[in-house]
Formats: C-alpha cells, structure tokens, sequence
C-alpha cells in the first residue's frame, strides 16, 4: 500500500477492533478484519467496499463472510507455515483475477536472452 498516492497520509493498522480501515489513497483502500464476525452478518460499509470498483478491498479471514457474499472476481492469499516461515500461494476467482495473477507471473519470471 506505501506505493499508492495519499500512502504517506494513512496511518496502517489492524482493524481486529474496528473491524474496518479505510485508507486515504489513489485507489482507495479498506482492509477489513472478519476474525470477530463468525456467526454474524457483517454491516454494509463491507458490501458497499466489496461492489465499488474503485476501491482495493482486503478481507481477512473471509471464511467468515459466509460465501454467497464473496465476490465473484478475487485474488486469495493463502498463508501456510513452512520451514522458513510462512509461504504464500495466490488463487484466483474469475477471469480478471486469473488475468492479474497470469501478469504478475510474467513480470516475475526471468526473461531468456535472444540468441
């Protein structure tokens, strides 16, 4: 998030007690924090993030959002421990988010010299 325009104006934190952030960049940014919610419905402000396309939304613990709320187009973050720490793998829901993820691996991956 510090690359983003209006970065140097938010103060990030975990929203574990508010539930959401909302960050003063270009695109805005709200990060919300689900881990309280299980059992419950969560308020509009989440809905209103997850539908504004100008808005990066970061859900963590959605498997408390129940499922007919996610969104159709997502990238998930799935963090596992590992022998050096945690590791991180990216899957993709719909083709926008495929198409994200197929350019990040391409920006990635070494390119070969033309012989």
């Amino acid at each position: 998030m510090e690359s983003l325009p209006g970065a140097d104006m938010a103060e990030v934190s975990s929203p574990s007690f508010n539930i959401c952030n909302l960050y003063p960049t270009e695109p805005r940014v709200a990060h919300f924090d689900l881990y309280r919610l299980e059992g419950m419905e969560p308020d509009d402000a989440l809905f209103d993030c997850l539908e504004d396309p100008a808005t990066i939304t970061v859900v963590e613990w959605i498997q408390y959002l129940p499922r007919k709320y996610w969104p159709d187009e997502a990238i998930f973050l799935e963090w596992t421990p590992s022998d050096t720490g945690r590791s991180l793998v990216l899957h993709a829901m719909g083709g926008t988010a495929q198409q994200a993820l197929d350019a990040l691996r391409t920006r990635r991956e070494p390119h070969q010299e033309e012989q």
